[in-house]
């Protein structure tokens, strides 16, 4: 067996362990109806008494791969907003893509395009996802990190202004203009100081 042969052999060997266990993992949480809590549920949103109306299938990408999970599927008499318990406790309200291939997307779209971060996850973990949907989970974390920064940081001038370290990398326009002429390189530039 030469190079070319083993390096295939190993996706193909990766792929199948991958399938095997994604099958094994939608299989236990498919069997496992505890997020059925009875005939009413309160609602999500409103606090109402949510009606179940059966079990509905999601598909989910995961790490190991893609799933068809089912879940108790729930509508509000009051509100009308529908919802699946089991989605909040998977973390997959509103998106199909698990936490995991959330933040393995996260990680290669910080680094480079969408369309590579596709290749990326595909190449390197099997992970199937297009392009516009790593664009849309790369503006998605941008929007909770900068909520987050919000509350935990502020937006005060002063703490905008103790930040300009990090946008005073080497070569930058807006740091040497922000700088007063400074070159970037040349200013040392502390946190918790102003400029």
């Amino acid at each position: 067996m030469d190079a070319i042969d083993f390096a295939r052999f190993e996706v193909k060997v990766r792929d199948q362990a991958l399938r095997l266990a994604a099958r094994l993992v939608e299989q236990r949480l498919n069997r496992d109806r505890d997020d059925h809590a009875g005939a009413t549920l309160a609602c999500v949103r409103c606090g109402g008494d949510a009606g179940y109306e059966g079990r509905r299938e999601k598909t989910v990408v995961t790490v190991l791969g893609t799933m068809q999970l089912t879940r108790a599927y729930y509508r509000c008499a009051t509100c009308r907003k529908r919802f699946c318990s089991r989605d909040r406790a998977l973390a997959v309200v509103g998106t199909s893509l698990s936490p995991g291939v959330v933040r393995m997307t996260g990680s290669a779209a910080a680094r480079v395009s969408f369309a590579e971060t596709s290749a990326l996850l595909h190449d390197l973990a099997g992970v199937r996802i297009e392009a516009k949907q790593a664009e849309r989970v790369a503006e998605a974390l941008g929007e909770a990190i900068g909520t987050d920064e919000q509350v935990h940081v502020g937006s005060s001038r002063a703490m905008r202004r103790r930040c300009i370290w990090a946008w005073t990398a080497p070569g930058c326009p807006y740091a040497h203009r922000r700088l007063g002429g400074v070159p970037a390189s040349r200013r040392t530039v502390r946190p918790g100081r102003g400029k």
